[in-house]
């Protein structure tokens, strides 16, 4: 199913399910290559939000792509999407 900004915003879904239909293979790939899994793991043990992870590292290494279906794009989008992404290499979702 996919949620709509306004239904997030109700509270129809959470951040995580909201963000992940926005994830594709080719963003799991890239951060597998740019960072870190077990950095990521060591992050998420301490902090679930990976808020420790420096800020710049998200902007940095994570290119910043138009996703299809967002409202509007900002480098908060980036991150949010980019840290869903991280979550999931991390537990060992799928898409």
């Amino acid at each position: 199913m996919k949620y709509t900004y306004q239904e997030y915003m109700a509270n129809k879904c959470d951040l995580h399910t909201y963000y992940k239909q926005f994830v594709t293979e080719s963003l799991l790939q890239y951060l597998q290559n740019h960072l870190s899994l077990q950095e990521l793991r060591n992050a998420y043990a301490e902090d679930k939000h990976l808020n420790n992870v420096k800020t710049s590292s998200w902007w940095e290494r994570v290119p910043a792509v138009a996703y299809a279906g967002l409202r509007s794009y900002s480098m908060c989008d980036n991150v949010c999407i980019a840290k869903t992404a991280a979550r999931m290499l991390i537990k060992g979702e799928t898409l």
